[in-house]
C-alpha cells in the first residue's frame, strides 16, 4: 500500500506494532530525510543521488494519494449529495492560480476529470461569474465584470503557457450532478452549461473555445435522448462520452457518465501504481 516508505519500515517493527504505527514512523523518516536535504546549502554527489531518490518518493506518494481519491469517488452512491462529488474532485468555494500548483497539489484534483486539465492556467470551484471576473487576471478589465451570481461547478481557463500575455484562453466548465434522476440533471445541467458559457464570452473577449461537460450518471433513457438529440458517442476506455456541437455558440457540449470518468482516472493511474510500486519491490 505505501511502496515509497519500503525503505523506511524496520523489519523487526512488523508484527510487533500496529500498521498504523510503522507507516506513521515510517513516513516522520522520510519526511526528516527531505528535510534535511532541503536545509543544505550545498549538495554532495551523494545527496544529489538522494534527492532523485526522494523524488521519486515523492511522486509515487502523490500517485498513491490518487488512488485514495479514486476509490473514494468509487463509493459514492444516489445516497450521496453532489457536494460529495464536487469535493473530492475539486474542493468548492477555492481559485487555483497554476502558479501555486503545488500547494493545491493534494486539493484540487482535476486530472479525475482527465490529466491533461492539470495544466490550467486558473481555475475557479463553485465560484459566481462576478467572483471569476474580478478575481482572475485573464479576465479584460476594459470589459466591465459581470455581475452575475450564477455559479458554475467548475471553471478551468487555460493559455498558451509560454506566452505570458495570455492573447488567448480556452475554458472548460463542468456541472456535478448528483447520481440518480439522470434525465432530469441531464436537462438542468445542459442549461445551465450553456448559460454560463453565453456569460464567459461576454465578459472575456480573450476567450477563444469553450468545452462545456456535465457529469451525470447514465441509463438506457439517456442515452435514447442523447441519440435523439444527435449526441455522438465518443472514445472512452470504460465507458461513455457523448458529445455534440453548439452552433449558435460554437462550442462542443459533453455529457459523461460518472462511472467511466471512474473507472478512466482508475485506469491512467493504475499504469503509475504498478510500475511505482514495481520499482521500489525490485529496491
Amino acid at each position: 500500500m505505501y511502496p515509497h516508505l519500503m525503505k523506511y519500515i524496520e523489519e523487526k517493527e512488523i508484527f510487533f506494532k500496529s500498521s498504523k504505527d510503522i507507516v506513521t514512523n515510517g513516513q516522520a523518516k522520510f519526511f526528516n530525510d527531505q528535510r534535511e536535504l532541503l536545509e543544505k546549502k550545498e549538495l554532495t554527489k551523494e545527496d544529489y543521488e538522494k534527492s532523485l531518490d526522494l523524488s521519486a518518493r515523492n511522486l509515487t506518494e502523490y500517485i498513491i494519494f490518487r488512488q485514495i481519491q479514486i476509490d473514494r469517488l468509487k463509493k459514492v452512491t444516489s445516497e450521496d449529495k453532489e457536494e460529495v462529488i464536487h469535493n473530492l474532485i475539486s474542493p468548492k468555494g477555492n481559485f487555483y492560480p497554476n502558479k501555486e500548483v503545488n500547494k493545491g497539489l493534494f486539493a484540487n484534483n482535476a486530472w479525475i476529470l482527465d490529466d491533461r486539465f492539470m495544466s490550467f492556467t486558473y481555475a475557479g470551484s463553485d465560484k459566481t461569474l462576478k467572483e471569476l471576473s474580478a478575481n482572475i487576471p485573464i479576465f479584460d478589465n476594459s470589459v466591465p465584470s459581470s455581475q452575475s451570481l450564477d455559479r458554475p461547478d467548475y471553471v478551468l481557463l487555460f493559455s498558451n503557457r509560454l506566452d505570458e500575455t495570455h492573447k488567448n484562453v480556452d475554458v472548460v466548465v463542468f456541472e456535478f450532478k448528483k447520481l440518480g434522476m439522470a434525465q432530469y440533471n441531464a436537462s438542468i445541467a445542459k442549461d445551465q452549461l450553456l448559460n454560463y458559457a453565453s456569460k464567459l464570452k461576454k465578459i472575456c473577449p480573450k476567450i477563444n473555445k469553450v468545452w462545456l461537460y456535465a457529469l451525470i450518471e447514465f441509463n438506457e433513457n439517456i442515452r435514447e435522448i442523447l441519440r435523439n438529440d444527435e449526441y455522438k458517442e465518443k472514445f472512452s476506455v470504460h465507458g461513455e462520452v457523448w458529445s455534440k456541437y453548439n452552433n449558435p455558440l460554437s462550442l462542443e457540449i459533453s455529457f459523461l457518465d460518472f462511472m467511466t470518468l471512474v473507472n478512466d482516472a482508475d485506469s491512467r493511474n493504475k499504469v503509475f501504481m504498478d510500475i511505482l510500486r514495481d520499482k521500489f519491490i525490485e529496491t
